[in-house]
């Protein structure tokens, strides 16, 4: 798979390679959802789970890791980001096992406001004096939200795993279990109430 007929390697025509060729792909019933399968051009490998993991990154249909070199919080913001994940935790050094992997880009500079790394600034493709000793990865935040409440501080919790939203089974959930939850939403203090159908748990 590759986008063609643009300067930015995020954007262009769809092509995809069937049968020892390239084609274009047909926009009938294509929407956002298969737009953003296309469009998650950076991935975390090598991790514990899929939230962590050395950053990689596709490039002329080509994987490639990416150096520390100048990397922080705000990058690490926008990578977690593309992957639809809240936010980053921490930036963590990485040694990659296959030493002909590429090192994409190094010299990342994010504001941690971006949708996509190219709009960081960066050093050229492919052209990074870093070896796989300084290949970088990170640890982002589990997304969770809550739905159907009275608003956004209450309401039915699910988590975002493996491009799907899910409900959380409420076998040995706690008040500890639900404090975790609202901080990860941004919620710090105050208090805490959680329902299980009729029943209601306050702390």
């Amino acid at each position: 798979m590759r986008l063609v007929g643009s300067i930015r390697p995020s954007e262009g025509r769809l092509e995809i390679f069937h049968n020892n060729a390239w084609g274009t792909v047909c926009s009938d019933n294509f929407d956002a959802l298969d737009a953003a399968t296309v469009y998650t051009m950076v991935r975390l490998a090598g991790g514990t789970k899929p939230a962590n993991g050395r950053i990689e990154i596709v490039h002329n249909g080509l994987w490639g890791t990416m150096c520390d070199a100048n990397f922080d919080q705000a990058s690490a913001t926008v990578v977690c980001t593309m992957l639809g994940y809240n936010n980053s935790k921490l930036h963590i050094p990485m040694h990659i096992l296959d030493k002909e992997m590429a090192i994409s880009f190094s010299n990342l500079k994010c504001a941690g406001t971006e949708s996509d790394l190219e709009d960081c600034k960066y050093s050229s493709w492919n052209n990074s004096p870093c070896s796989h000793e300084n290949d970088i990865g990170i640890d982002c935040a589990t997304p969770v939200r809550l739905l159907g409440g009275r608003g956004p501080f209450e309401g039915t919790v699910e988590l975002y795993h493996f491009g799907t939203w899910g409900e959380l089974c409420d076998n040995n959930f706690d008040v500890k279990d639900a404090k975790v939850i609202c901080r990860m939403l941004g919620y710090t203090s105050g208090y805490v109430e959680i329902h299980f159908e009729n029943n209601i748990y306050s702390n």
